[in-house]
């Protein structure tokens, strides 16, 4: 089973047991850990693209107002103008907030942070 790895914190390791190992070797080891395959995809804003093959899936929504709280919610549909999400009540997002009041994740933002750009 894969597992994801801080590749920082194993190179730190690796390179701390093999300290007195020849430069060549150490120098291998740091390039083999910096090739390595990525497993995780990076955790960018979903594209709109993205967004229309989502359907019953779930996204995590940040949005740029602190008073507003961010959190996961599943994806009913993307219209022409908006991202419905299932739910008791109809809740949506207008498309032309994004990257301005909000984005969407696969996974909640590193720090539970997201920035607009700005």
């Amino acid at each position: 089973m894969a597992r994801p790895i801080d590749a920082d914190v194993l190179k730190e390791a690796l390179l701390g047991a093999i300290k007195d190992a020849p430069l060549y070797i150490q120098a291998t080891v740091e390039q083999y850990i910096d090739e390595a395959p990525i497993l995780t995809p990076p955790n960018e804003p979903l594209t709109l693209e993205e967004l229309r093959e989502m359907d019953g899936e779930p996204a995590y929504l940040k949005v740029f107002d602190p008073r507003i709280e961010s959190g996961w919610h599943i994806i009913k549909t993307v219209t022409e103008d908006k991202i419905i999400f299932r739910g008791w009540h109809t809740v949506y997002v207008p498309i032309s907030g994004m990257g301005v009041d909000y984005n969407l994740y696969r996974r909640p933002p590193e720090g539970g942070e997201a920035t607009n750009g700005t």
